[in-house]
């Protein structure tokens, strides 16, 4: 048909079929062609790996392609036609990039030019494979959203109309803009404090009648006060943490046995009161982080942090009580693995400065929509040796960090495909009003120097893998 490849099969439509081989019979091939027309013919795969085929790929655009998925890894078949004698297929391994393990399922992925093989791996997740580009370059980045890898810039739009508003993102059902100002990799949160006992303890586990934060700071004194790993700060009361409280000595209550019609045993009932609560909230425990000391791991965030919604395009992505904040931001990395000393991380704040009229919550428009005028700044902070500037950064625009050593960091560890990096900042908004407008800016530097030039901060995040926007807002509960 116009605008398709052309036809590479009979009448009746070409076909794959793999198979797990024959116990019998070794030589027995694993990935049979049919040719559209009446025949059947081995593929030869079974001659390049002896490997069960689990699944199998094909692109309509490159009919003279497979991939197979076998249980040591992808194999990419390329067929060669012979006139009236059988087809051949030469088949090389592609490892490059997909681990050498049972692939349960493969699927290939196109937007803006870019085209991924993906393959289910079992018990190890989901890995890729980019198509499009012989090469692919080493890359640190930050992203815009949930799925953006930053493969493209500007990346999952929409086409650029030929007139009017500039383009936007768009979230799944294609019609619903989606926000370029609440990149997951920037995570604000409330610094870990104190906590007095709550006024509704005693708490048990059913009916729980507390909330999940306060229990997860609780926890998390727990963990570092009695140096048990299994207590996980998650803010969940599961019959799991109910033996640890046992195990740690917590008041019990005695739940006498119930018969028909809803018949229940004999119970003690793990509680926590006030005097519990206070054995284990004292400094240093009652400020500890849910995971202990030290680094975060990004699935330290997910879990044991409340969770940070991307938010609408049209308006701040979340608010966040007013108070010592620390911001957490995760790095990514694609390719050979980077030493964390070789990643500078800078993160930048932006209030508005007027005294009234100040940007709203929900006009994006009264937001800070020029070019940025902090690029020059930024660049000598991330690119010099010791992290200084002189370099003016604009009206209501500020480093979070006020000192060289706080301004500018490093991760630790390795980064690669697998592992991502957290660096953490401290912001104090203790002093800002009800509804106060922030805009936080991470900007990311990876092995040679970082040119940014000024642009707006939709094209900034838009085009920059290095630099990821969140806008939030201060409350006072």
């Amino acid at each position: 048909a116009a605008g398709q490849p052309p036809a590479q099969r009979g009448t009746l439509g070409a076909l794959y079929v793999g198979t797990i081989g024959h116990q019998t019979m070794p030589n027995t091939d694993t990935l049979f062609w049919f040719d559209g027309t009446d025949k059947w013919y081995p593929t030869g795969l079974h001659a390049a790996v002896p490997a069960p085929v689990l699944a199998i790929a094909c692109r309509p655009e490159f009919p003279m392609e497979v991939w197979a998925g076998t249980t040591v890894g992808v194999w990419q078949g390329v067929r060669t036609d012979h006139g009236a004698d059988a087809p051949t297929w030469a088949w090389t391994q592609r490892v490059n990039g997909l681990p050498e393990a049972a692939v349960e399922d493969l699927a290939f992925h196109s937007f803006n030019g870019v085209t991924l093989l993906r393959a289910a791996i079992a018990a190890r997740g989901v890995w890729e494979l980019r198509l499009d580009q012989p090469t692919v370059a080493d890359r640190t980045y930050l992203r815009i959203h949930q799925d953006d890898l930053r493969y493209a810039a500007p990346a999952l739009e929409t086409p650029q109309p030929p007139t009017g508003p500039r383009r936007v993102l768009k979230k799944r059902d294609l019609v619903t803009d989606r926000s370029w100002h609440g990149s997951p990799d920037i995570r604000p949160r409330k610094a870990p404090a104190a906590l007095a006992a709550p006024s509704t303890l005693p708490w048990r586990r059913t009916p729980f009648r507390g909330t999940k934060e306060q229990l997860r700071r609780f926890q998390a004194a727990m963990r570092s006060s009695t140096g048990d790993p299994r207590i996980v700060a998650n803010g969940i009361w599961d019959v799991y943490f109910s033996e640890v409280l046992r195990d740690h000595g917590a008041p019990t209550l005695a739940v006498p046995a119930k018969g028909p019609p809803n018949p229940m045993p004999a119970l003690n009932v793990a509680r926590i009161n006030a005097a519990f609560w206070d054995q284990h909230m004292q400094a240093p425990h009652s400020t500890r982080e849910p995971w202990g000391t030290g680094t975060p791991t990004e699935a330290d965030l997910y879990e044991l942090t409340p969770e940070i919604p991307e938010g609408d395009a049209g308006r701040t992505s979340f608010g966040l009580r007013r108070g010592p904040l620390k911001v957490d931001i995760v790095v990514h990395h694609r390719g050979t693995p980077r030493n964390g000393a070789d990643v500078r991380v800078t993160l930048l704040q932006w209030l508005d400065p007027k005294p009234s009229n100040r940007a709203r919550i929900n006009k994006t428009s009264t937001w800070f929509t020029d070019p940025v005028p902090w690029t020059a700044a930024v660049n000598e902070v991330l690119n010099s040796a010791a992290g200084t500037t002189a370099q003016p950064l604009g009206p209501g625009w500020s480093f979070v960090g006020t000192t060289d050593a706080t301004r500018r960091q490093s991760p630790t560890g390795t980064l690669d495909n697998t592992r991502a990096s957290v660096v953490t900042f401290d912001l104090d908004t203790s002093t800002l009003e009800h509804n106060r407008v922030i805009l936080l800016v991470a900007v990311v530097r990876a092995g040679g120097n970082i040119a940014l030039a000024p642009l707006t901060l939709q094209e900034m995040a838009l085009t920059r893998h290095e630099v990821a926007v969140r806008s939030m807002h201060v409350t006072q509960f």
